[in-house]
């Protein structure tokens, strides 16, 4: 169960205040119920410049990127539990960002530079394999994978991009990022136990290169984003989400779909379908050797397609 709440000052002629939280609730082997407030302050510097400062504790907010952006990245932050000590944790995140944006025609750039200290970083390991029965493993609502917790890290890093629009109705976006993250060592391969897995993991950083796509078109109606991302190898922890950025932050070849569909004229209704393939080939997967032989594999962004049909009153 989720609750958000979102508000905002128009503090002068140049300068816009948001701010919010939500508060949710998540009942897995326990219940676990927690807030997470944001602001975001954006000064714009003249009609083409603009600086923003973000700050978030907890869940990841994206207010002001624009609706389908917001409405997609939500949906990379469903609230992440692992298992530790025998009790259920949530992933949590304190990130603060700053950027600036500079505006030319149809063409915008924008650098910015974040740092974010993660607490109980929730990692997904799958394949045929398994580990020795552990109260530290948590089975995933999504996928035949396990999850398991991989501690704390914090993270600093920055990223540029460059957005150019077409025709008024699609953006593409070019952007490099470099952080901190979870890392595989390359001579630790072979584990037994979730212990093993975490004596293998550092800390250490990813680069990301990314493109995307995105716009609606105007025949259909039909808004897409179709993006790939190039990472670093052996990085066990997605990149940076940033709030300061629209830009998709899965790893591989991605595919979102949002088409409206005609709706009974007797009801006041709009109908929406959805389609979500993410790391369409896989990419990013750590192959893990167990003790017992088998394969299993550490997946940042897992393989997954998801579909589904909204009613919007």
């Amino acid at each position: 169960m989720s609750l958000s709440v979102d508000d905002g000052i128009q503090i002068s002629d140049f300068a816009r205040f948001d701010y919010g939280f939500s508060l949710d609730s998540v009942a897995f082997f326990d219940r676990l119920n927690y807030a997470s407030p944001y602001a975001r302050l954006t000064q714009e510097l003249g009609h083409e410049d603009s600086v923003v400062f973000s700050f978030a504790s907890g869940m990841p907010h994206f207010r002001g990127e624009g609706g389908l952006q917001d409405d997609l990245r939500s949906l990379s932050v469903f609230p992440r539990v692992s298992r530790l000590g025998d009790r259920a944790r949530v992933q949590r995140a304190e990130n603060y960002e700053i950027a600036y944006k500079r505006r030319v025609g149809h063409t915008s750039v924008q650098i910015a530079a974040f740092r974010e200290s993660v607490a109980n970083a929730a990692l997904l390991l799958g394949g045929p394999g398994r580990l020795a029965d552990s109260p530290d493993l948590l089975p995933d609502l999504f996928s035949n994978s396990a999850v398991f917790n991989g501690g704390d890290y914090q993270s600093s890093g920055y990223a540029a991009s460059v957005a150019h629009e077409f025709a008024d109705w699609m953006t593409l976006t070019l952007m490099y990022a470099t952080g901190g993250a979870l890392v595989a060592s390359r001579d630790a391969s072979v584990v037994g136990s979730p212990d093993d897995l975490r004596s293998m993991i550092r800390q250490g950083r990813r680069q990301t290169v990314t493109s995307q796509v995105a716009g609606r078109s105007p025949y259909t109606g039909t808004h897409f984003v179709a993006s790939y991302q190039w990472a670093s190898r052996r990085a066990a922890t997605p990149g940076h989400l940033f709030a300061t950025h629209s830009v998709r932050g899965d790893v591989g070849l991605n595919f979102f779909l949002r088409q409206p569909l005609p709706s009974p004229s007797a009801f006041p209704v709009r109908v929406e379908a959805t389609a979500d393939l993410r790391n369409a080939f896989g990419e990013g997967y750590i192959p893990v050797q167990n003790r017992d032989g088998s394969r299993l594999v550490l997946m940042n962004t897992p393989r997954s397609l998801r579909g589904g049909l909204s009613f919007i009153f």
